[in-house]
């Protein structure tokens, strides 16, 4: 448990180090670092053999975008379902996230690809496993105003470091975005 904990502390402190170095580029006018957060919900579905059934997660995002195309974020999602032997458990995730758009979203639609990991837990079950689960996926942002916008992601999940049987599993999530 600790060296996960040490995992998630040098993810977060190289998040905070590197958003502060960019702050340090020269930027025009016109690219200020935008700061957002999200709601977001939806369904990490667990195709591969897993004891746990799929599950719909909701939770938060907060984002820094220091440009026109790359920006980072912390994710933090939660749910609760059954697993296989019917017992209730909730399952956590904690990621941090590097992504990258395809356009310079000056349209409607702006497309984007993103990777990351985090914590990934199954707690409470009949079977307990925590771990570091990887992800990467693409969606887009549908930009209703400057400040407002609708979120639809598709992901892919490894659970490969949690040592499930199943490793290979894909998420559906959506969400609102508020730009500060």
């Amino acid at each position: 448990m600790a060296t996960y904990s040490k995992i998630i502390l040098i993810i977060v402190t190289l998040f905070c180090v590197s958003s502060h170095g960019y702050g340090q580029i020269s930027v025009s006018s016109d690219e200020k670092t935008q700061f957002y957060a999200d709601y977001m919900m939806g369904t990490y579905l667990l195709l591969d053999d897993v004891d746990y059934k799929s599950v719909i997660l909701n939770g938060f995002r907060l984002g820094m975008k220091p440009g026109t195309r790359i920006a980072y974020q912390l994710e933090y999602l939660i749910g609760n379902q059954d697993d296989r032997a019917g017992v209730t458990g909730t399952t956590h995730t904690a990621n941090l996230q590097i992504i990258y758009y395809l356009n310079d979203q000056q349209g409607k639609f702006s497309p984007y690809l993103y990777g990351g990991g985090g914590f990934f837990e199954f707690k409470d079950f009949s079977k307990d496993v925590l771990g570091f689960a990887l992800n990467a996926g693409m969606g887009t942002e549908v930009n209703f105003s400057s400040k407002i916008a609708a979120l639809a992601e598709f992901r892919y999940i490894n659970l490969g470091p949690l040592n499930l049987q199943g490793t290979h599993q894909i998420g559906v999530l959506w969400g609102i975005r508020l730009k500060i």
